[in-house]
């Protein structure tokens, strides 16, 4: 358990969880990536509506802020 009074533990606690929410942010638009069709990834054009939301998803994950 971590002494919440003590600063060095919160800062290493905080790194934890910060480092914990990038790599799923990382883990997540890598799926999302690999679900995008050839022709997207290519032209950026498709006819596949999944697509479109995929790419949205990708960027609202890299834009979002940790809390």
């Amino acid at each position: 358990m971590i002494d919440m009074k003590d600063m060095s533990g919160k800062i290493l606690w905080t790194k934890g969880r910060e480092a914990g929410i990038e790599a799923e942010r990382e883990r997540i638009s890598k799926m999302a990536e690999a679900r995008i069709c050839f022709d997207f990834h290519n032209s950026g054009v498709c006819d596949h509506s999944v697509c479109y939301g995929m790419a949205e998803l990708i960027i609202t994950i890299r834009e979002a802020k940790v809390d």
